[in-house]
């Protein structure tokens, strides 16, 4: 992360993947695509990481 110039995206190593990975997922109605543009999962119930690409 470099919250001076904006950039919010995790770094590989970040505990806070496994924190998401529990309780973001992905609903209907929520957008497809995230901050970047990349597709979102699209399926409900399932892990996502909106604005916040998964390295890997």
């Amino acid at each position: 992360m470099d919250f001076a110039n904006g950039d919010f995206h995790l770094v590989a190593n970040s505990p806070v993947f496994e924190t998401l990975s529990t309780f973001a997922t992905w609903n209907t109605g929520d957008p497809i695509v995230d901050i970047d543009g990349d597709p979102r999962v699209n399926i409900d119930g399932e892990a996502d990481f909106p604005g916040a690409d998964v390295p890997n």
